[in-house]
């Protein structure tokens, strides 16, 4: 059995990432109500006139135009499928990503600190009195950005972005081309999202062909 230091990144993970599927799917059922709710209120303020109580039918109506402008805007994202609230939801799942990377990475380097005796960890160039005033989880933190400038993982695409790091802890395995190709293209989208407001770009069309952007 895996001792819990090395699983609770996992654990961490899929919690993380089940609240943000939830997250979205409470959005969208949100979001399919706003369109209803300009008739909502004009049936409320007929009621409400017809009932004896003119006084408060006034208030109510005052709040139709920006219910109305809320129900143009959440009309579009649904006609839209939902773009935005799909797009940020995917950025932040990449970021999860990136962040079990590093505390996955992190956990093993404070627990197998004999994976610091071979390469590429061997050649890093490591500053020893910044070093070793550092506590050790810091230690390790301090490893792994030393290890990411060193391997430019950051600047990796798709699964070797993660697989870089994993076969620098002697953890580098074999990987279906569908979880490839997956990773791979929500890598590049999220990157549009993020840097393009996401809009399709050139370099979105030509390194994913099969999404006819």
């Amino acid at each position: 059995m895996s001792p819990a230091w090395a699983t609770q990144p996992f654990d961490d993970f899929v919690v993380y990432n089940t609240n943000l599927l939830q997250v979205l799917q409470l959005t969208m059922i949100g979001i399919h109500r706003v369109p209803r709710e300009p008739d909502l209120l004009e049936a409320l303020a007929n009621y409400r006139l017809v009932s004896g109580k003119p006084e408060e039918e006034m208030p109510i109506r005052l709040k139709i135009p920006e219910a109305q402008e809320q129900a143009r805007f959440a009309q579009m994202e649904i006609d839209s499928g939902f773009a935005t609230v799909n797009s940020q939801i995917l950025a932040a799942i990449w970021g999860s990503a990136e962040a079990f990377l590093h505390n996955f990475a992190c956990q093993w380097l404070m627990n197998r600190p004999e994976s610091i005796l071979r390469e590429p960890w061997s050649n890093l160039r490591v500053r020893v009195g910044e070093y070793e005033a550092l506590d050790l989880e810091a230690k390790a933190e301090y490893l792994f950005e030393t290890l990411e400038q060193s391997l430019g993982s950051n600047f990796k695409q798709g699964i070797n972005r993660f697989e870089s790091i994993f076969q620098a802890l002697g953890l580098s395995g074999s990987v279906e081309k569908g979880v490839k190709d997956s990773i791979f293209e929500l890598q590049q989208i999220r990157n549009v999202v993020v840097h393009k407001r996401g809009v399709a770009d050139r370099r979105l069309c030509t390194a994913c062909p099969w999404l006819n952007l």
